[in-house]
């Protein structure tokens, strides 16, 4: 690629056969042009100065192979003072005098391999940097915005690896034993981490083995590593920040994620062209000073291609990544890794982009054949056999990348970087070729083609006369299993390889260090079978040195490479053939579940033009169509109506039922983002930004397609005051991470506000106060950077370019904090508290600037006038709370309040699995503040569509918008209704898969969501205080559980109880107080069997948080003892139909035992129902381990420890049950029994299977092994969370055993699973006969907030098959027999305990209000804070709009309208 490392003149004294000695050669060489030359004979000189004896050699009668597909057989090869001098047939070539001899018959000589990437070979400790450590920053103090031009953190390209190499014999030796004889040596670490050098194996000094240097410029997008140097006064540049952090000054810590590494490789790039163009300046006697910088030096030189580069990158986003910034650079590239080059083929071809493959891909993935599986422990198939074969499946298609690339013409070459063991290369080597290589294609990697990519190709890689002698012999093709190099020639140096000596060594680069010596017993020859594969993991004593002895002819690959079913080992057929076992049929075989990508690619494919027909259709913005249908053609929307017709082309899908809506837009999330969403090392980072780092393979996009989401906006992290820039993507998984990314509309940046920015410790600010200052000083920043642009273009409009001088630095970070002001850049501010946002208004006004939106904006209804009048959206959360202390005051009335207030409101999800149902989320707007179906409808459509600026585009069904359509089977507000299909663009993205051909279309009319009339919502119950509590509903609609519905019914409460239930017409006693509840619902109270509510508060704090105690074993803890009874929790949950709740400890094995309450009483006591109600036990969790992913040596199984826990808590419960024996035996005996243990005590009535113990048990593994465990100790047992639990339907079948669901709206599964795994999870259940209840779901920053979801957590699983009469038991009547409590609770009967709700529609759905309550037959308001502060706030709203109270924003005396109006009524350059 580049020319020749020495010039013509060298070149032509090189191949002179003069008397000139080696050292005046080299002399002559450096004085001419201040390079290296390369060495052409040995070191070693005798006394008259002449190069030792001999200096020709030539192999005789050996296949030559001059080049990949050019043979000589029975040729000779002749090599004189490290030259080639001949090589042809036998009969061409006369062997000279003077030439050793060797004999070649049944040889085979190659070109000497090239090794072409590794990072071995360096001594370590060396200082990279020639420019010199950056000025240290004070953290501690406000932040300064402008980017430091001495960063060099990651940054040192200057450096060669040529100055450090270390190439002594023992590093060279096991390499040349290989066939390689040159190697490239590259800078480890990351970002732009230096140039390499291409050096000889020879193990001469590297003067005489340096061959070419520089080679290129690498570049490593990752966060900077580099190795420490050995200067006692540097710090170290891979220091990660806070690992000093202090009141003193530090090394700027920035970048430490991948979008700051890439932000500070650009910044890097345009400080190298201001750098020139100040050197230039300099150079024609202009009055500056460039100063020393090699560092921008050398990029300049890659930036016009003076110095090729290299990427390293291994995935396809990487590899597209790399490619669009040597492009945005106009820098050179050759990939380095390409593990998944072949999904980028096409382009790479296009671009003409060479790859260096490593060879450091694992062993092929071992999978079993079905017999072998079926003998597997449980626990070692916790992988599906499916996936076992689809990881098989991926390892080959990223071997034959190779193959690809070769078939396409894609220049490529191999390198050894990261093999473990060096030893292992060969057959790396082979394994490309069996995957579709062929053998002179590998040998072009290692020869002519690696030479072609250092531009050495007149010098390397062909056995052509005057090239270099780096020469290889082998016993045989090289790519034979038994193929031996004999010997190696290299700069004029003979090798004999003898088979006696040891193996190699490690391959170093990143995993080894170079030169290691093989360890005894390590490795060993391997002449017997010498490409069988090591498995490092596992001890010598482990190994099966019998099975890997076996002749070929014993093996059997098909069983190695076919696990289905239909393909059976040779094992099996022979076992067919024995008579005992010819009747033996062994049961079906049927593996778990899985999802890959081929069963998440669409049947449908309609190549972005479709009509979709008779659908309900709702437009959001004009309205609903009862039946139309939709045309969109070229991925926009042609047509919409109820008589729209396609051409005959036309794909057509059959909307029968099915209803159709714009697809879901989500302001707020972080999926599908490489390498980390925060930059947290500095307050001020908006030079970064998310559209670099989109990957399209984040499995969180194809779920959120599966929910009606079609696009999010994808948020920099909240760890900033001045955060990243944003994306704006489309669910199209499996395309190109850079494919998914929307290029129009305006750009977005995030801003935070308070504790996630202060709680950063030792990094200014933290406090809000300090937050304000840095926004303020950034915004200072700007102004002056634009006003030193503005000067110099006045200059350049003045005086011309040419006197203008060279322009300012250009400063990105500085550059976004002006587009800001300009309002070309959009402000997007998490922000929680209403001091918080007050301020950032304020701020953001003295400086003329409009915050587009507030995110998250939880205590956003304070100040919903202010909102409204500076014109910024809101997006906020449906109902989260509690997580932590700004979130205490939020309530699930705020988008209410908000959308009264006249402001833009959006509901967002900030969460790979709340992105799965916003419909649900914006459903529960119309119970919490009384939204119309336009408005919800619009808060996860239109309004965010708005709010990014795009609703030109997307967020409504309108002509000339895109494509992007979400079809559900009932109406989206239904809880019961689930997507069936998700366009974008027109193209399908997600379809569910149909039975029989159909979409499983939900019964009714969906037009209208479900909502019972008008006359029904918003009742206020007038239920008068009596001391019996005698009360008759009637005119309900009562929803037993138990039995049928009973309309227009009568149900009579008496003293606590249920006194009589029956249909219309059955006798009131007079003493009842009639309460007249037609056209509404009645239905036991919901049951949470496992929350920690009344034990927690706040999430992140602490001390408000008694859930969970420090021991292993504490069966003596009582939950009740702990009961807050006025917590705030209670209230909030009870409003939602939950009546009664299992509260549960946490923490250690044994947690404590659990108390069953109904949620009202003024202590612990009054509340109490069954008080102990359980024992909670955690098995202990089961780590997931894939093969490459085991701990460091010497590093504990957490497994193995595992094992040895649950063996410890077995033995706990039978000292428990023998304490017990021992204790009743004495008082038996009226002896002295031992000492009392209040912890055995406790224990022993559940040890012992006289009470209940809940198992705590997620994934498969953990729930055989609880079934183990209470089959092996005969305990009296239910499985608790069990979010696998669809993954061992038989075993838990068999056990007996009931399950409590810990919900459904989680997204706590594996990527291999079906994306609708959990929300199945209890139908599964259903089908299997397993007694099942519901309760809410475990996890999140505060599980206490959950419960109050728990009806949601069931019709999630009516949506996904479960019956809803099912799902309404799971949560009332299915709880309480359970827990042993079905005689008192969960269903409406005569003689149980009077806990009723009455709804305005079913209590299930996310859209019903609930209007009254009764415990223990006292009536009750649904009342809580959250209600109260809905009220009190609504009256601040209402105050601020007639004017009677004042409006926190200053206002100019006489003015009025918005911030917006008033700034874009300003002069250009105020907006």
């Amino acid at each position: 690629m580049n020319s020749a490392f020495l010039g013509p003149a060298t070149e032509r004294l090189e191949f002179r056969k003069s008397a000139l000695s080696a050292t005046l050669r080299l002399v002559l060489a450096a004085a001419l042009f201040g390079l290296v030359p390369t060495r052409q004979a040995d070191a070693a000189e005798d006394a008259g100065g002449g190069p030792e004896f001999p200096t020709a050699f030539a192999v005789k009668d050996a296949r030559l192979v001059v080049a990949p597909g050019k043979v000589v057989e029975n040729g000779v090869l002749v090599i004189r003072d490290g030259r080639i001098e001949a090589a042809g047939a036998s009969k061409d070539v006369t062997i000279p005098y003077d030439a050793e001899v060797i004999d070649g018959k049944g040889l085979v000589v190659y070109p000497g391999f090239i090794d072409l990437y590794t990072t071995a070979g360096q001594k370590s400790g060396v200082e990279r940097s020639a420019t010199g450590r950056g000025e240290q920053v004070q953290l501690s103090e406000p932040t300064v915005a402008a980017t430091p031009a001495d960063n060099r953190k990651g940054l040192t390209p200057e450096f060669e690896t040529a100055s450090a190499l270390d190439l002594n014999d023992g590093f060279a030796e096991p390499r040349r034993r290989l066939g390689f004889t040159d190697l490239l040596s590259a800078p480890s670490g990351a970002i732009a981490t230096g140039q390499s050098a291409l050096v000889s194996l020879s193990g001469q000094p590297r003067r005489e083995a340096l061959i070419k240097s520089p080679i290129a410029l690498h570049i490593h997008l990752a966060p900077p590593n580099e190795p420490a140097s050995s200067s006692a006064d540097s710090p170290a540049p891979g220091r990660r920040r806070g690992s000093s952090r202090g009141p003193g000054p530090t090394e700027s810590p920035f970048p430490s994620v991948l979008m700051g590494s890439i932000s500070h490789l650009r910044q890097a790039m345009s400080d190298a062209e201001h750098h020139h163009q100040l050197l230039e300046y300099e150079k024609a006697g202009g009055a500056v000073r460039a100063g020393f910088d090699p560092s921008l030096e050398t990029l300049w030189k890659a930036r016009t291609r003076a110095l090729p580069v290299w990427w390293q990158a291994d995935t396809r986003d990487e590899i597209h990544r790399a490619l669009d910034l040597a492009k945005e650079f106009g820098a050179s590239a050759v990939i380095v890794g390409g593990r998944e080059a072949y999904k980028v083929v096409d382009r790479l071809k296009a671009e003409k982009v060479a790859v260096v493959l490593r060879l450091d891909f694992p062993e092929e993935p071992k999978v079993p054949t079905e017999e072998e599986y079926r003998k597997k422990s449980d626990i070692d198939r916790d992988e599906p056999l499916k996936v076992l074969a689809d990881r098989r499946d991926t390892w080959k298609a990223q071997v034959a990348s190779a193959a690809s690339l070769a078939k396409a013409g894609v220049p490529f070459a191999l390198g050894t970087e990261g093999v473990e063991k060096l030893d292992n290369v060969p057959a790396q080597v082979r394994a490309l070729i069996a995957a579709g290589l062929t053998a002179d294609q590998a040998l072009d990697g290692l020869t002519r083609g690696a030479a072609i990519l250092v531009g050495l190709e007149n010098r390397l890689g062909t056995l052509d006369v005057g090239k270099l002698a780096h020469v290889v012999v082998f016993s045989a093709p090289f790519h034979d299993v038994k193929a031996k190099v004999k010997y190696v020639f290299v700069d004029g140096r003979k090798f004999e390889v003898k088979q006696s000596e040891p193996g190699a060594g490690r391959a170093g680069g990143r995993r080894g260090q170079a030169g290691d010596a093989p360890k005894p017993g390590e490795e060993k020859a391997k002449d017997a079978e010498p490409d069988k594969k090591e498995e490092p993991s596992k001890p010598d004593a482990e190994k099966k040195p019998e099975a890997e002895k076996k002749p070929d002819a014993e093996k059997k690959p098909d069983a190695e490479k076919k696990p289905d079913a239909e393909k059976k080992p040779d094992a099996e057929k022979k076992s067919e053939a024995k008579p005992k076992k010819e009747d033996v049929k062994p049961e079906p075989f049927h593996d778990l579940a899985t999802e890959f990508d081929a069963d998440r690619r669409p049947a449908i494919k309609t190549g972005g033009s479709v009509l979709i027909k008779d659908a309900v259709i709702l437009t959001v913005t004009k309205g609903t169509i009862p039946k139309g249908s939709i045309l969109i053609e070229n991925g926009k929307i042609r047509a919409i109506g109820p008589d729209v017709k396609a051409a005959p082309e036309v794909p057509v899908i059959d909307a029968s039922g099915l209803v159709a809506m714009p697809g879901i837009i989500d302001t707020h999330s972080h999926i599908a983002v490489q390498g980390g969403v925060n930059e947290i090392s500095l307050s001020v980072v908006p030079d970064v930004g998310i559209k670099d780092v989109i990957t399209g393979d984040d499995v969180s996009i194809y779920r959120a397609a599966a929910g009606g989401t079609t696009t999010a906006r994808v948020l920099h992290g909240s760890a900033n005051t001045i955060g990243g820039q944003d994306a704006v993507i489309k669910m199209r998984y499996g395309q190109p991470g850079r494919d998914l990314i929307l290029r129009d509309g305006p750009q977005g940046v995030k801003f935070a506000l308070g504790e996630n920015v202060t709680r950063v410790s030792g990094r200014f600010p933290n406090t809000r106060m300090g937050v304000e200052l840095v926004i303020t000083q950034a915004f200072e920043e700007a102004r002056t950077y634009q006003s030193t642009w503005k000067a110099y273009n006045d200059k350049i409009a003045k005086l011309g370019a040419e006197k203008a001088g060279p322009p300012p630095r250009r400063d990105f970070r500085l550059e976004a904090l002006a587009r800001m002001l300009e309002g070309s850049i959009k402000v997007h501010s998490h922000c929680y508290r209403a001091d918080e946002i007050i301020m950032l208004l304020r701020t953001a006004e003295k400086f003329g600037v409009r915050v587009q939106s507030l995110q998250h904006v939880l205590e956003g209804y304070k100040v919903a006038p202010e909102i409204a009048a500076h014109g910024a959206s809101a997006s906020t959360f449906s109902d989260w709370w509690a997580y932590k202390v700004e979130a205490f005051d939020a309530i699930p009335f705020n988008a209410a309040l908000l959308s009264r207030a006249g402001v833009n409101v959006c509901i967002n999800s900030d969460s790979e699995e709340l992105i799965r149902h916003l419909n649900i989320e914006a459903a529960k707007m119309v119970k919490y503040g009384g939204a119309t179906e336009d408005q919800a409808l619009a808060m996860i459509t239109i309004n965010p569509a708005r709010e990014l600026g795009r609703e030109d585009r997307i967020g409504s069904l309108e002509v000339g918008k895109d494509g992007d359509v979400a079809l559900f089977n009932g109406h989206p507000f239904d809880g019961f209704s689930r997507c069936e299909l998700t366009l974008i663009d027109g193209e399908v993205y997600f379809q569910r898969p149909q039975v029989d051909g159909k979409f499983a279309v939900r019964p009714g009319d969906h037009a209208k969501m479900p909502q019972p009339a008008e006359a029904a919502r918003g009742r206020k119950l007038d239920v008068a205080s009596q001391p019996k509590q005698h009360y008759a509903l009637v005119g309900a609609t009562l929803h037993p559980v138990s039995g049928p519905t009973i309309e227009n019914g009568v149900l009579v409460v008496a003293e606590g109880k249920i006194a009589l239930i029956g249909p219309a017409g059955t006798p009131i006693p007079p003493e009842a107080q009639t309460l007249d509840l037609k056209g509404l619902d009645v239905w036991p109270g919901m049951i949470d069997a496992g929350t920690d509510l009344g034990l927690s508060e706040i999430g992140s704090l602490n001390v408000t948080r008694d859930h969970a105690e420090i021991g292993h074993y504490q069966p003596e803890l009582l939950t009740s003892t702990a009961l807050r009874a006025d917590s705030v929790h209670i209230p909030v949950t009870r409003a939602n139909g939950i009546l009664s709740a299992l509260v549960e400890p946490n923490g250690g094995l044994i947690s404590g035992r659990a108390s069953l309450i109904n949620l009202r009483g003024w202590v612990p006591r009054e509340m109490v129902a069954i008080d102990p109600a359980g024992l909670s036990v955690s098995i202990p969790g089961y780590t997931i381990r894939r093969p490459g992913q085991g701990g460091n040596a010497g590093q504990t199984d957490p497994n193995a420890e595992r094992k040895e826990r649950i063996e410890s808590l077995k033995e706990e419960f039978r000292k428990a049950s023998r304490y017990a024996e021992v204790v009743a035996r004495a008082r038996e005996k009226g002896e002295a029994g031992p000492k009392p243990d209040l912890r055995l005590e406790a224990l022993a009535p559940y040890s012992r299977g006289e009470k209940l113990v809940l198992l705590h048990a997620e994934n498969r593994v953990e729930i055989l092994d609880a079934l183990a465990f209470a089959r092996d100790l005969k305990l009296k047992a239910v499985l608790t969370g069990a979010l696998e639990a669809w993954k061992a339907v038989d075993e838990i079948k068999k056990s007996g055993m009931a399950v409590i669901v810990g919900g459904t709206l989680h997204a706590r599964f594996r990527e291999h699973d079906p994306y609708d795994a959990g929300f199945a999870n209890p139908a599964r259940l259903h089908a299997a006969g397993i007694p099942f209840a519901i309760r809410s779901k475990d996890g999140g920053f505060s599980p206490a907030t959950n419960g109050r979801n728990l009806p949601y957590e069931a019709a999630a699983a009516v949506a996904f098959g479960l019956p809803a009469d099912v799902a309404l038991k799971a949560v009332t009547l299915a709880p309480a027999q359970i827990l042993g409590v079905g005689d008192q609770l969960g269903s409406l009967e005569a003689g149980k305990r009077a806990n009723l709700v009455v709804t305005a529609g079913d209590i299930l759905q996310p859209t019903t209000e609930v209007l009254g309550l009764f415990i223990d037959g006292k009536p009750l308001t649904p009342e809580s804070r959250h209600t109260r502060l809905f009220a009190e706030y609504g009256r601040r709203l209402d105050e601020v709009k007639a004017g009677t109270a004042p409006l926190g924003l200053e206002r100019p005396a006489g003015k009025t309208g918005t911030v917006s109006e008033r700034i874009a009524g300003r002069s250009s350059g105020a907006n």
